[in-house]
């Protein structure tokens, strides 16, 4: 299970980093996204320990399912058994030309142990599942894209390139709503429509009482960009060129949510910026202000 435990540990990293807003997962050089379990060890392993690895397996990919945060799989080859049960548990799938998905455990004597039963269902409908689940059979990228198991087909020089695309839109989003808007969906599918609804209303309610959608409102409204909330300031970092149009509305912004500002800029420089106390203390007259320069005047 080391496949397992890595993957366990750098998504548990991820989940906990608020610094890291998505994950793009891929394979190592172009032949396989994770092409599935050994067959040596598989072939070795009584029943209590195939159902032990059964569970691990299924509780990493829960764990990458449920991060809240989104995770492309940006599947670069073959991504069988384990491999396309790990590609089902991202939250967006984009394949090469080339890559091949199957669930091909009953060729060995075995079923899918990974969530392949129950994730394959509900991407593709049942009966092209079982299809898939009770012939062993490996699928293209493009009749994987046509029954709707990968999102997009892409040439494999454009694979990483996309990902980053899409994962960089959906990053420019609300991240509070990004993450209720994942659980709501996720947790939607496990229950009935009436029940989906009734917790799609509780998001939406508490998506209302935070400072994002006050801020997305007003940006809308007012016409300008969006400054997200940062639930974590001390992780997270923010570059202004203050020399631009905008620099001075996004500096205000930041100012008057602070508990501090830290100056390490030469005086001369500080002054012709705008950057001296008088001049951020009427945005935030509680602001610790602190000069690091080293420069005096």
């Amino acid at each position: 299970m080391p496949t397992w435990r890595d993957l366990r540990t750098a998504f548990e990293d991820a989940r906990d980093d608020d610094a890291v807003r998505g994950v793009i997962l891929t394979g190592a050089g172009n032949k396989a996204f994770i092409a599935g379990a050994d067959i040596g060890e598989l072939a070795r392993l009584s029943a209590f320990e195939a159902e032990q690895s059964s569970r691990f397996g299924q509780d990493v990919l829960d764990l990458i399912e449920n991060l809240g945060k989104p995770v492309i799989a940006a599947v670069n080859g073959f991504a069988l058994g384990g491999g396309c049960e790990t590609a089902m548990a991202c939250t967006i799938r984009i394949a090469v030309e080339s890559a091949k998905f199957g669930q091909p455990e009953v060729t060995q004597g075995l079923v899918p142990g990974g969530g392949g039963t129950q994730r394959l269902p509900r991407l593709v409908g049942k009966g092209r599942a079982l299809q898939l689940i009770l012939s062993g059979e490996m699928i293209s990228a493009q009749e994987a894209y046509r029954i709707g198991l990968v999102n997009e087909v892409v040439p494999a020089a454009d694979l990483i390139a996309r990902a980053e695309s899409v994962l960089k839109k959906i990053g420019a989003n609300a991240p509070i709503a990004v993450r209720f808007a994942l659980e709501a969906a996720n947790k939607g599918t496990e229950t009935s429509q009436s029940e989906g609804l009734l917790l799609e209303a509780s998001y939406f309610g508490l998506c209302a009482a935070t400072e994002d959608k006050k801020e997305g409102t007003s940006a809308f409204l007012e016409k300008r960009a969006y400054l997200w909330h940062l639930d974590n300031r001390n992780k997270r970092g923010l570059t202004l060129d203050l020399k631009s149009a905008k620099a001075g509305e996004v500096l205000e912004r930041l100012v008057k949510w602070a508990d501090a500002l830290i100056v390490n800029t030469p005086h001369p420089a500080r002054k012709h910026l705008k950057l001296e106390y008088q001049d951020v203390a009427q945005w935030n007259p509680r602001l610790i202000y602190a000069d690091i320069s080293g420069f005096g005047d």
